[in-house]
This record gives C-alpha cells, sequence and structure tokens, in this order.
C-alpha cells in the first residue's frame, strides 16, 4: 500500500523533471509556477480554496462564500454565490446582494447625472413620486 501511495505521488508530482514547479497531491493540494506568465497558482481542497496570481490577473477563492477575480480594467467579487456581487469595469459599477438590494452605476457619466438603483421590497428615492404605488416597485432612479 505505502509502495502504491509513492508511486502516485511520485508521478503526479512534476518537481522531479525539469520545468514549471509543481505539487500535486491531488485532490488535498496542488501548487503549480509558471514562469513563462510569472505566476503560481494553488488548490486545496479540490475547489473550495483557491489562489492564482501571474502579471495580468489574481484570483482568490473560499467557495462558495467569497470569489474575486482582479485584472487591470476589470474587478469582480462573488460572495454568497449566487446571492450577491460586486463588478466593476473602467464604464460601469454593479452590485446587488438578492434579495436587499440592486444598484448600477456608469461611470462615464457626469456625477449629476442619474444613477440607478434600488431595493428588491421598496423603492425609497428621493424624487417626489407621482403614484403611491410606486414605493412598492422593485427599482428605482435617483
Amino acid at each position: 500500500m505505502a509502495l502504491l501511495l509513492l508511486w502516485t505521488w511520485v508521478s503526479g508530482c512534476a518537481t522531479l523533471s525539469p520545468g514549471p514547479r509543481r505539487g500535486n497531491f491531488a485532490p488535498l493540494f496542488l501548487y503549480s509556477e509558471d514562469e513563462e506568465r510569472e505566476g503560481k497558482a494553488i488548490d486545496i481542497l479540490g475547489p473550495f480554496f483557491t489562489y492564482r496570481k501571474d502579471q495580468e490577473e489574481k484570483h482568490l477563492a473560499f467557495r462558495p462564500l467569497f470569489y474575486r477575480e482582479k485584472k487591470a480594467q476589470y474587478t469582480l467579487l462573488d460572495y454568497l454565490y449566487p446571492l450577491g456581487r460586486y463588478q466593476r469595469t473602467d464604464r460601469e459599477v454593479e452590485s446587488y446582494f438578492i434579495p436587499l438590494y440592486l444598484t448600477r452605476r456608469d461611470l462615464t457619466e457626469k456625477e449629476a447625472e442619474k444613477r440607478s438603483g434600488g431595493s428588491f421590497w421598496l423603492s425609497g428615492g428621493k424624487r417626489p413620486r407621482e403614484n403611491p404605488m410606486e414605493a412598492f416597485s422593485l427599482s428605482m432612479e435617483t
């Protein structure tokens, strides 16, 4: 049995051969380095904990509670997937947590222009309402 475990480790562990460093104890632990992209990746307990970083992007995950992806012009944050999300690009910011809120803001517009957002339960905007039943709508504009 011990010989079988040793052979499995030796055949899966790429650190014994030339090239990028790898440590493979799947599904418990996986570590690898990519010299081309100057990055590294770590996976623990299969897909539950993940960390990846290179010159272009960075990922961090504690699934299903938390996931973060960051690139030069893009940020994504998922929490309590699929209920919550924050997403930011160079043009727009969008955020929601079902069933509590939803917001979206266009970053290319001037500050004085409209932003949209709201509650999944009540509107609660700052502008006067023309229709009293509008308070029960699912979105608002301020």
